[in-house]
C-alpha cells in the first residue's frame, strides 16, 4: 500500500511504483472513478491499440488515410483536453 499527500490545490502525487506499473508519464491522460471510499485509477486506451479490432465495412477506402485522420483528431482532443485544465485525483 502506497499513502499520497493532497495538495492545497486538491493535487496528489501518484507513487512511482504505481505510475511504473501503469506506463504513465507527463503526456498520459488518465481515467478516474469513484466507488464508496475509493478511488480507481486507469491509463485512458490509446487509439493505436484498437487498430484492426473492427473490420473494414466501408469498402475501398484508404486505410492509412482513415487512421491518420483518426488519429489527429484524437490528439487534437487530447491537446484541447490537457491544455484546458490540469488533471486533478479526487
Amino acid at each position: 500500500m502506497y499513502t499520497a499527500t493532497v495538495t492545497a490545490q486538491g493535487q496528489i502525487t501518484i507513487p512511482i511504483a504505481i505510475r511504473r506499473a501503469l506506463k504513465l508519464d507527463r503526456s498520459k491522460v488518465i481515467i478516474t472513478q469513484t466507488k464508496v471510499g475509493t478511488i480507481e485509477i486507469e491509463p485512458e486506451q490509446d487509439i493505436m491499440s484498437l487498430l484492426g479490432s473492427v473490420p473494414n465495412t466501408l469498402g475501398d477506402i484508404d486505410e492509412e488515410k482513415l487512421i491518420e485522420k483518426a488519429v489527429l483528431e484524437e490528439y487534437k482532443r487530447t491537446e484541447k483536453r490537457l491544455s484546458n485544465k490540469p488533471i486533478f485525483v479526487g
